[in-house]
């Protein structure tokens, strides 16, 4: 007899694996291309009802089998692969920007050279996100192309903050989910 630890978020089904969503329910988006400032940035989901779910369960441990199938849609590149910070009053076991680019690009290093000095950018207004303070912690030789990783974008200030930090060099940002300001779709 099966026991059934697991169901499906959307439809309730009971599920074999630990995950939160069933095969038939599991949308696999296709990868999205939008501007954050100059640089252009790949996503999945729009932070919807549907990718907060996905984010949050990614956060909280809940997401296995179907991060694999999310990342399988992003593309490896031989870049310097540099991963954003969590904020610093935030305390998880992991940075799960660095969980999504383990993921995503398998075997290659990948750099957390950023320390984030500002409290949770959610918890701030859009006037306050305009301080956000992060400091480079070290000097990385970087290739002559750069992802730069997040797992949730909201404003884009964190990511562009970065890019200003590591010279402006050609870059390009991966996200799991993206906070829509305006509905530009490259």
């Amino acid at each position: 007899m099966w026991r059934y630890l697991y169901c499906c978020y959307f439809c309730g089904k009971p599920v074999y694996q630990i995950t939160f969503v069933c095969d038939k329910c599991l949308i696999v988006p296709k990868v999205k291309t939008r501007k954050q400032g100059q640089i252009a940035h790949d996503y999945l989901f729009e932070y919807n009802s549907y990718g907060e779910i996905f984010v949050k369960n990614l956060k909280y441990g809940k997401f296995s089998g179907a991060l694999d199938k999310l990342v399988s849609r992003f593309l490896p590149i031989d870049a310097s692969i540099i991963v954003m910070p969590n904020s610093k009053n935030l305390i998880r076991e992991q940075n799960h920007s660095y969980v999504l680019a383990q993921k995503i690009f398998p075997g290659q290093e990948i750099f957390e050279p950023f320390y984030k000095l500002s409290a949770k950018q959610s918890l701030k207004s859009k006037k306050q996100r305009e301080g956000l303070k992060l400091i480079l912690l070290e000097k990385i030789e970087l290739k002559p192309s750069v992802v730069l990783i997040d797992d949730l974008i909201t404003t884009g200030k964190t990511i562009e903050s970065a890019w200003n930090l590591l010279g402006k060099p050609h870059a390009k940002v991966i996200s799991l989910c993206y906070t829509p300001v305006d509905k530009q779709i490259l």
